[in-house]
This record gives structure tokens, C-alpha cells and sequence, in this order.
């Protein structure tokens, strides 16, 4: 029977186990060009790729736990640099795209430039007052005739630009906008009476287009005007 001989490790392996025991006793686990340790943190001073020519999706993260904070993936970013960069020409992503917004698509909101404009204010008995306006294009103004027992409002749209444009209007008990031509500097006064509104719809021969919606109500002592524009630019 041979006897039993004992050998002591050389140096290079109680240095290799030494730093085996040492990089898994912390926190962080794989290091650049060592493989990934599910489970752990791991970490790299280069960037990491994954390469795969299938007609599959290259990579599937799965989570089926349901506590407190469960989700897929986590991304942390230093401020003002972006998450997630795409190729040029990448398709939609299902169930993540932008079409809509609040389930309104693109096509019902103002494409290229343009204004919002709004107001509301009180004016008082046989006061005129300015409502809205947009430099050279178009004003709204309003006359607060009459009274409380006979309110005779009148609310008038003016041309201010340097040609004719088509003027539509529209009041509340109108069945079909009424329409004109009006020339540069003209106005057109619509009587509204007391509780009422008229919508102007404006397009100027450059192609430049406005419309306006202006609401009245007589009150006590005061005309209480509400109105809203939206302008092309």
C-alpha cells in the first residue's frame, strides 16, 4: 500500500483563490471580460453588447413578481443624458409609442406654428371695450349696449390686415354661418343681445386663418364677456 503524500498549493494558487474569495465577498461581481453572476451586481469599464441575427426578440426580461416595486427594467442615467438611444428608422414600439396623447391623435392638435389666445372680462353699460386681438391680423371688440332690462350687446370683428379675406360668423340661433367679404380695415357687428355668442371664422387672402369664439351674458350692471382664439401664425 502506497503511503499517503500530502502537497502543499503552490503560491499562484492561494493568490488565485484569494482573489476568487475576495471579489465574491462584495457587493459587486463580474468585472469587464468575466461573465455576468445573475443575482448580483456587476460591473464594467466598457461597454457591453449583445449581437443576435434571429427573427426572435435578442433579449427577454421577465418578471412575475408582484410585491412592492416589481417591474422589468430599471435604467439610471446621469442628469440631461438620455435613457435609451434608437436606431435611425426604428418602427413603432407596441404598447409604448406616442400616436396619442390622452387618447387624442395628432391630427386634432395645431400643427406648425400658432396662437391660443384668451379672455374674460366685465364691462359695464354703454362701455366699449377691446376683447381680443393679434397685432396686424385681426381685433374683437364689444359694445355694451343697452341694459339689464334690454341688453342690446353688440360684438364686432375687424380686418387689420393689408387685404380682403372671407368672414364667416355663426351666432346660436343661427342655422347656417352667414358669410362676406371683407375688405382690409372693414369690420362686421354682430348684435348678441344679452345671453348669447358668435364664432368668426377669418381667413385672410395670404392664406392666414383665425377663429374666434366670443360668449355674452347680461348681468346686473356689466356685460360679462367670455372669449377664446385660436390663430394660425
Amino acid at each position: 500500500m502506497k503511503p499517503w503524500l500530502s502537497k502543499r498549493p503552490s503560491a499562484a494558487t492561494v493568490i488565485s483563490l484569494i482573489a476568487l474569495f475576495v471579489a465574491l465577498g462584495g457587493t459587486t461581481y463580474a468585472a469587464t471580460g468575466q461573465s455576468w453572476i445573475l443575482g448580483h451586481s456587476n460591473s464594467a469599464d466598457a461597454a457591453t453588447r449583445l449581437s443576435a441575427p434571429i427573427a426572435a426578440r435578442a433579449l427577454q426580461i421577465n418578471n412575475t413578481g408582484t410585491g412592492t416595486g416589481a417591474g422589468g427594467i430599471g435604467i439610471s442615467v446621469a442628469a440631461g443624458k438620455p435613457p435609451i438611444v434608437v436606431s435611425v428608422g426604428a418602427g413603432k414600439a407596441p404598447n409604448l409609442n406616442a400616436d396619442k396623447l390622452d387618447g387624442f391623435d395628432s391630427s386634432v392638435f395645431v400643427q406648425g406654428g400658432g396662437f391660443l389666445l384668451s379672455r374674460a372680462i366685465a364691462v359695464p353699460y354703454s362701455d366699449q371695450a377691446p376683447v381680443l386681438g393679434l397685432g396686424s391680423f385681426f381685433s374683437v371688440d364689444i359694445d355694451c349696449a343697452g341694459d339689464s332690462g334690454d341688453p342690446q350687446t353688440k360684438v364686432s370683428f375687424t380686418n387689420l390686415t393689408s387685404d380682403s379675406g372671407n368672414l364667416f360668423t355663426e351666432t346660436v340661433q343661427s342655422t347656417f354661418p352667414g358669410h362676406q367679404l371683407i375688405g382690409a380695415g372693414g369690420s362686421l357687428v354682430v348684435n348678441v343681445g344679452g345671453q348669447n355668442g358668435v364664432t368668426f371664422q377669418f381667413q385672410a387672402n395670404g392664406g392666414r386663418m383665425v377663429t374666434v369664439w366670443v360668449y355674452d351674458l347680461a348681468r346686473a350692471d356689466d356685460c360679462h364677456v367670455q372669449a377664446m382664439a385660436l390663430a394660425s401664425s
